[in-house]
């Protein structure tokens, strides 16, 4: 009887052993599913927010290069106002102290390639050019029509400071000229 017992016990022992074993199984496995269904959800966050770092790194990138390029542009101005601004310099102590106060109106004067137009000018006590030669010899062009546009513009518009009983004065003008941009 002792030995029916144990077998007894040992039977429904070992069963409810075999079930609790089988229901920890089931748990873990739904702990496992649950976790590796997390697990991706994350990744797939992970990987949309990487995404969208990588995009916005490119906008910034092209951002970046666009800046850089609008400010190669500038500092080109820059550098060609620093040109003419040494060149009106460089003018105005050649004449004396007599300034130049009005540019000439080229905005109208084009050329498809581009050239350099120099005049020998001579300029009135009221800082009038009286007389505009071309200087063939530094002129880059043999156009007559583009060099006399600019003799014309540069008669018509050019102005020196004034000088009260000043003799003629001779200055030299150079004019680039260019396809317009």
């Amino acid at each position: 009887m002792t030995r029916l017992f144990t077998f007894i016990f040992a039977t429904t022992l070992s069963t409810i052993l075999s079930q609790a074993v089988a229901q920890s199984k089931k748990e873990l496995k739904a702990q496992l599913d649950e976790l590796t269904t997390k697990n991706t959800k994350e990744k797939a966050a992970f990987d949309s927010t990487l995404n969208l770092r990588d995009k916005q790194i490119l906008t910034l990138q092209g951002q970046v290069k666009s800046l850089s390029d609008t400010l190669a542009v500038k500092n080109k101005k820059i550098e060609q106002k620093q040109q003419e601004l040494d060149s009106y310099m460089s003018a105005t102590s050649r004449m004396g102290g007599r300034v130049r106060m009005k540019e000439p109106d080229l905005s109208k004067v084009m050329s498809t390639t581009p050239v350099t137009i120099s005049l020998k000018l001579l300029v009135d006590e009221n800082g009038s050019v009286v007389e505009a030669i071309n200087d063939s010899k530094r002129t880059t062009t043999t156009d007559k029509v583009l060099i006399e546009q600019v003799i014309s513009a540069v008669k018509k518009d050019l102005r020196y400071s004034k000088e009260k009983g000043a003799s003629l004065l001779q200055a030299n003008f150079t004019v680039k000229l260019g396809p317009k941009e």
